[in-house]
């Protein structure tokens, strides 16, 4: 299984696009090194180079130790000692910069381009064809359909996702419920990134927004 992948990202409308990788553990260096090479094949040079996730500050030492990393990434990406920057993320899902501790000014646009990415590579929307359509729950007719269940494929790409909901987590939640049980893969991500529960974690239940949700016996916390 992959242990990062990258997309692109801008921070302001002047200025070209920069290239994220979002890293989950250490990858090798040459993992980064080919994303890095095929992105620039592609859409040339970014703006900035970022590397982004959870305390990455061995992986930061490591890449910046590699005189290899540094020289095969730089010929890619000019001026690497003022392009590449490293981002941290929180267990409250915010985005630091590693070597200020600062909070990044483009955090969210940041994160929307990222799960942008993830549903369009990943089809989170359907569109039918002249042959059918969908019914919803209502009994009306649509042309599309959002499949939650498409984006969770890969547990790398699904941490990146779980990182917007981490801010939502207090330390008193005692139950999550989501309309349809394929979320729930996120949530227990989310759940176990976030610091606030320690070995007890929430319950998640699902309470199927297909059904009668008038039925459901939700527990008032």
């Amino acid at each position: 299984m992959t242990d990062c992948f990258s997309f692109r990202f801008k921070e302001k409308a002047e200025v070209k696009c920069s290239l994220v990788i979002f890293v989950h553990g250490v990858p090798g260096s040459n993992a980064l090194k080919d994303l890095v090479k095929a992105d620039v094949e592609e859409n040339l040079s970014p703006e900035y180079l970022y590397i982004i996730g959870i305390n990455i500050e061995e992986l930061k030492n490591s890449l910046l130790s590699d005189a290899l990393f540094i020289e095969e990434v730089g010929s890619w990406v000019s001026d690497i000692e003022k392009r590449l920057k490293f981002l941290n993320v929180s267990n409250n899902g915010s985005i630091l910069e590693l070597d200020s501790g600062a909070a990044y000014d483009y955090a969210n646009q940041l994160k929307q381009a990222g799960v942008g990415d993830i549903f369009v590579r990943r089809k989170g929307l359907i569109t039918s064809s002249e042959s059918y359509h969908f019914a919803k729950p209502s009994g009306a007719h649509c042309d599309k359909f959002i499949r939650a269940s498409n984006l969770f494929t890969s547990g790398l790409e699904t941490t990146f996702l779980a990182i917007g909901i981490l801010e939502f987590l207090t330390p008193n939640i005692k139950r999550v419920y989501v309309d349809t049980s394929s979320i729930s893969f996120l949530i227990s991500v989310a759940l176990q990134l976030s610091n606030n529960f320690g070995s007890k974690l929430p319950t998640i239940e699902s309470f199927g927004s297909y059904d009668n949700v008038g039925d459901f016996d939700f527990v008032e916390g």
